[in-house]
């Protein structure tokens, strides 16, 4: 099966159902269907059907970029999400490597279907095995990283998220991320593909979704835990709490158990399901809400369908209770990375996948992360290298060297901290650095704080001690924090 091959289902029993709700309009699937196929008729008629197209998708959160996310997707061809927080210098680099044949932005105009009735079917171009989506994620060496997706990566995952979520066509879907990023876009797309209603808002504030969810039959809503974390304030602010019975889906980074007391007291009727997963390897374990007050640390059991196993450095298994570098085997792994080679090799050994996080199994069979072999950092659900980061300050003319690296943060899970020396009697203002990083990184990459050092440790072979410099994060070395 493909991703919208179960629309000429939904046109038979769900013609009428709501598909999509916005702030503006709801949008039956008999309407969506009929846009979706005017798009198609579009973009057949502007790039011919000879070859698999790459179309760049620049509409923000809408109902227009769902509609021209499954026209694309549906003729067999391949959709790429741009974001809006990315600064020109990112953009430019993902153009010029995947080399969109288009980008669709701005307004979109939906192209009405030319039937009298809209065709109940699609002539498809497809198998479940093409490529049908390229995400971008922040990457270590500078630029966005693109990976590639097949139609069976997502299809499987749908079967193993409804089993385990208890999702169905009857369920009301809320999305209230940017459907950019892959998270939300699953989510989206599966709310469509199996028949339910997805609401969508061009922008999350946790006043509006407090007003949707207690007006709205909204069932089930995936967030990041920094999206829970703003909701559970401002609820608790008005001294208020939503009595819904609402799953909450959060994934992106652990939930801290202040976090989910604070769950519990303002939404004391919600179910809270946490997972894990990764853009490679799509989801890899789920944690219920009754399994999160037992083992709050861990990130739970693997999905149906996901084998876990932790390996040593020599690729053996190693014991319970034991870390070990967690790597898969799993029918929702990606395709691979995008003109990268050698780093989607990195991440395929033999037929089990990894990257790099390290963990250890209990004797239950729960799985708890303890670290990262390379050193990502997941600030607001979202990844970031610190070496991109690096590079950008590093490119001031005055610093000698930087590291960048997190403090915990009871807001964001993990901020972004600077720690930089500079050359022998230059220096420029706190202020020209942020600068200088909000015009070439995303918001969400730029350091939340600045540490200014007149030496770094150094390890014997002259790298710079990471373990050291954490230290002066947590204060137990002197230092001038910005």
């Amino acid at each position: 099966m493909t991703i919208g091959q179960t629309f000429s289902m939904h046109i038979k029993n769900r013609s009428n159902h709501p598909a999509i709700i916005t702030e503006e309009r709801s949008i039956t699937y008999h309407e969506l269907y009929t846009s979706i196929h005017g798009m198609q008729q579009h973009l057949l008629a502007t790039f011919g059907k000879e070859k698999q197209r790459k179309i760049g998708i620049a509409l923000g959160n809408s109902e227009a970029f769902i509609e021209v996310f499954f026209a694309v997707t549906m003729l067999g061809w391949i959709a790429i999400p741009f974001d809006s927080k990315w600064s020109q210098y990112e953009r430019t680099l993902v153009e010029q490597e995947c080399q969109p044949d288009a980008v669709i932005s701005g307004k979109c105009s939906l192209y009405p279907c030319k039937f009298e009735t809209a065709p109940y079917s699609l002539e498809w171009h497809t198998d479940d095995e093409f490529l049908f989506y390229i995400g971008y994620t922040s990457g270590s060496t500078g630029k966005p990283k693109g990976f590639m997706r097949n139609h069976r990566s997502w299809v499987s995952s749908f079967q193993s998220v409804e089993k385990v979520f208890q999702l169905s066509k009857d369920d009301t879907f809320y999305v209230p991320g940017p459907l950019c990023h892959s998270l939300s876009l699953f989510a989206a797309v599966h709310a469509i593909h199996l028949g339910a209603t997805l609401y969508v808002t061009k922008t999350f504030e946790p006043e509006r979704v407090i007003r949707l969810v207690e007006s709205e039959p909204i069932s089930a809503m995936y967030v990041v835990p920094t999206m829970i974390h703003s909701i559970a304030t401002v609820l608790s602010k008005k001294d208020k709490q939503l009595t819904n019975a609402l799953t909450i889906i959060s994934s992106g980074a652990k939930c801290t158990p202040e976090l989910k007391d604070q769950l519990k007291k303002q939404l004391p009727y919600s179910s809270l399901i946490e997972f894990y997963g990764a853009s490679e390897l799509s989801f890899i374990t789920y944690l219920s809400n009754e399994d999160g007050q037992k083992k709050p640390s861990s990130v739970g059991k693997p999905f149906p369908g996901v084998e876990i196993y932790l390996v040593d450095e020599n690729q053996r298994n190693v014991s319970v209770g034991e870390i070990g570098t967690l790597c898969v085997k799993s029918p929702f792994v990606f395709s691979g990375y995008v003109n990268e080679p050698m780093a989607t090799k990195d991440v395929f050994r033999g037929d089990v996948a990894t990257v790099g996080d390290l963990a250890y199994q209990d004797e239950e069979g729960f799985i708890t992360l303890v670290g990262r072999e390379k050193n990502m950092i997941i600030s607001g659900g979202l990844n970031i290298y610190p070496e991109e980061v690096e590079a950008v300050i590093q490119q001031v003319d005055e610093v000698d060297e930087v590291v960048v690296m997190s403090e915990s943060d009871p807001y964001w899970g993990e901020k972004l901290v600077a720690i930089l020396k500079w050359k022998d009697g230059r220096n420029v203002s706190i202020d020209a650095l942020k600068t200088h990083c909000r015009s070439e990184l995303s918001s969400f990459k730029c350091p939340r704080s600045f540490i200014e050092v007149k030496e770094f440790p150094y390890t014997s072979s002259g790298k710079i001690a990471r373990k050291e410099v954490q230290q002066l994060i947590r204060g137990e070395k002197s230092c001038e924090k910005q």
